[in-house]
């Protein structure tokens, strides 16, 4: 099997929190997450903040963690949102095993060829590459 692309949604970082305007499916979702980076399949999950019929290139695209995300509003494209899951299944190499937030802000538009950089960007810290270390 190939890679697999979860659309998540932010806010499981607290999936009990009563201001979740979601009830339970927060919960739901954090369970669904887990049992997919436990399945051993490679795996994306993208947990896009608050979606919009809007057209997609028109904004920056942003990445996070932990619900950490402090833009305002906290809105996204679906149409960026499937930009981004389709460019974790061309470049495998760079998504797989990522799970992070995403959304978007003004400013500079975020282009199909650097995609590659919002999911490097997607990377805890301590995933990315710092070298070759020599012992």
């Amino acid at each position: 099997m190939g890679q697999v692309v979860l659309i998540s949604t932010m806010g499981t970082t607290s999936p009990e929190d009563s201001k979740d305007p979601f009830g339970h499916i927060g919960f739901y979702k954090l369970n669904f997450e887990a049992e997919l980076m436990a399945s051993g399949l490679p795996f994306t999950i993208v947990k896009p903040c608050g979606l919009l019929d809007t057209p997609p290139l028109t904004t920056e695209l942003v990445v996070g963690h932990d619900d950490d995300l402090t833009v305002n509003p906290p809105t996204i494209s679906r149409a960026d949102v499937a930009r981004v899951c389709i460019a974790a299944l061309q470049q495998p190499k760079v998504s797989a095993g990522l799970r992070f937030d995403l959304c978007s802000k003004a400013g500079t538009p975020t282009s199909d060829p650097d995609l590659a950089k919002v999911l490097q960007a997607a990377k805890y810290p301590w995933e990315v590459n710092a070298g070759e270390i020599v012992v």
